[in-house]
């Protein structure tokens, strides 16, 4: 009797041991409990945008110059003096040294195909362009004037854009929450049901489309068909759309 009370003594403890063991293991097992109270949560989830446009004020012009000579040195060096009498003019026009920049730069060479032989070396292009910030948009259409003047043979783009555009995309952000706001009140109303607190919101990102004109002007009917364009600015948009899930 003795040896079998020791082994019905033996059984229950590793079974109370057992037991502590399991319920620790559920206590300490953060997945299970979050699993158990989010199985019946109701949500909703609404996304919300908003646009605000604005008048810009700042305009960045692309003048290029190229060239074509028998060797590289020559087409670089041909480059670099055309380019020097364009920088040299806009600042005669007023625009500053710290308001330019190199945007782009290159040598390469280029190849005669006209023959059915294989392709013949004809010469070297050196290509660079010039970005101009302009802050005066009156200014705009001067200052390719005188960049055409001044041996500039390519008008790559004007784009018209905003330089500090922060407050814009606040108020794009605020305009994009009233927007998600009034979508999750006409989603609500419309099955009967309603809208208890805010559970998440996400930002989404946001941005910003500037009014860029492509010229695409090259040589000889440059000069002619930018004066006959007239430099209109246009406006700007800054767009933010957000993620609201609301608890039902």
């Amino acid at each position: 009797m003795k040896v079998k009370s020791k082994v019905f003594l033996g059984k229950i403890m590793i079974f109370i041991l057992t037991a502590g063991l399991i319920f620790n293991f559920i206590n300490l097992n953060p997945k299970t409990a979050e699993a158990a109270t989010t199985d019946n949560l109701r949500t909703i989830t609404v996304f919300g945008e908003g646009q605000v446009k604005a008048k810009p004020d700042l305009a960045l012009v692309s003048l290029g110059v190229q060239n074509e000579a028998a060797s590289a040195n020559t087409a670089q060096e041909a480059n670099s003096r055309a380019m020097q009498n364009v920088v040299s003019k806009l600042k005669q026009l007023g625009i500053k040294e710290e308001d330019m920049q190199t945007s782009r730069y290159n040598i390469y060479p280029y190849y005669d195909y006209s023959q059915e032989k294989a392709p013949k070396l004809a010469g070297y292009r050196a290509n660079s362009v010039i970005t101009i910030k302009i802050k005066d948009l009156e200014k705009v259409g001067d200052v390719i004037d005188a960049g055409v003047e001044a041996g500039a043979n390519s008008i790559e783009e004007v784009r018209f854009t905003i330089e500090n555009d922060r407050d814009l995309y606040l108020q794009a952000l605020e305009a994009a929450a009233k927007d998600a706001s009034a979508k999750a009140a006409s989603l609500t109303k419309a099955f009967g049901i309603s809208l208890k607190q805010i559970r998440t919101i996400e930002e989404l990102g946001g941005s910003r489309m500037d009014f860029i004109s492509q010229y695409g002007v090259e040589k000889e009917d440059m000069v002619q068909r930018v004066s006959a364009t007239p430099i209109i600015p246009g406006s700007v948009t800054v767009s933010v759309q957000i993620k609201v899930v609301y608890d039902l």
